[in-house]
């Protein structure tokens, strides 16, 4: 458990933008305990994903064709 200056540390490099691996190499602190210490703060966690939104058809449209497509991508025609 980090003492409360390392926990106001890990929130401050954080809100200033720092990743939770440059976090972690910084203070020598796991990622599983700096990702606790800002759910416990409150915290928003960033995400670096694009969320699918479901309800359009082209998002569907696109699942489908990485899934069923067979990566063929042909040059010059």
């Amino acid at each position: 458990m980090p003492t409360q200056d390392v926990e106001e540390k890990i929130i401050e490099l954080y809100r200033r933008g720092y990743s939770q691996r440059a976090i972690e190499k910084l203070l020598g602190i796991s990622r599983k305990t700096i990702r606790r210490v800002l759910l416990r703060h409150g915290v928003e966690i960033r995400v670096h994903y694009k969320k699918l939104d479901w309800s359009k058809r082209e998002t569907i449209a696109y699942l489908l064709g990485v899934l069923l497509g067979d990566g063929y991508v042909r040059e010059g025609r």
